[in-house]
């Protein structure tokens, strides 16, 4: 298991760690410091598949993996179905062939979240993103182990997080140290 961080912009000072995750938008400079690397194209809505495919020519050679979108089951993130994610993914790869690697998008852990894991591999993905979200060990337990169970490729955890709530405030910090340790 290789531990690291997801970086949204580039202030970190820390030690460089096993892997990390950022988007092409902000982290991408202290991001890069790591041995594997997993590039989030950022973007919302539903893009032409061929603009998305340049973009990840463009980053391929210095990431390890390139997402594909970020939670297509969330509507904020776009008019996403199932279908539509699994067919645009799939035109990716068309247009992006191994040895370039291609990473499942993470989906939002609600609702029937993990049925969104279940074509990875038949559209071509190397890797699925989690996006792990609970208030307790086990919380967190049921969403990975609901990940594992939906697929057989390689997980990386993308997000880890207490979890939304609008008007929710607690000392994150004092969360992960009792919950994450």
């Amino acid at each position: 298991m290789n531990v690291g961080l997801w970086f949204t912009e580039d202030s970190y000072q820390g030690p460089t760690l096993p892997c990390a995750g950022f988007m092409d938008v902000g982290g991408s400079t202290v991001g890069a410091k790591s041995a594997l690397r997993l590039l989030r194209l950022y973007f919302k809505g539903v893009p032409a598949s061929t603009d998305i495919a340049q973009r990840v020519r463009e980053h391929a050679q210095t990431n390890t993996y390139i997402q594909i979108a970020n939670e297509p089951n969330n509507p904020f993130e776009g008019a996403w179905t199932l279908d539509a994610y699994t067919s645009f993914f799939k035109e990716v790869r068309y247009l992006c062939p191994r040895p370039v690697l291609l990473a499942w998008a993470g989906m939002s852990p609600a609702g029937d979240f993990a049925s969104w894991y279940a074509p990875a591999r038949a559209a071509g993905a190397d890797i699925v993103v989690a996006h792990v979200y609970g208030r307790t060990l086990s919380q967190l337990q049921d969403v990975l182990g609901r990940v594992l169970a939906a697929t057989s490729l390689p997980v990386w955890i993308g997000e880890i997080n207490y979890g939304p709530q609008a008007g929710l405030n607690i000392d994150i910090n004092a969360w992960a140290r009792d919950v994450l340790r």
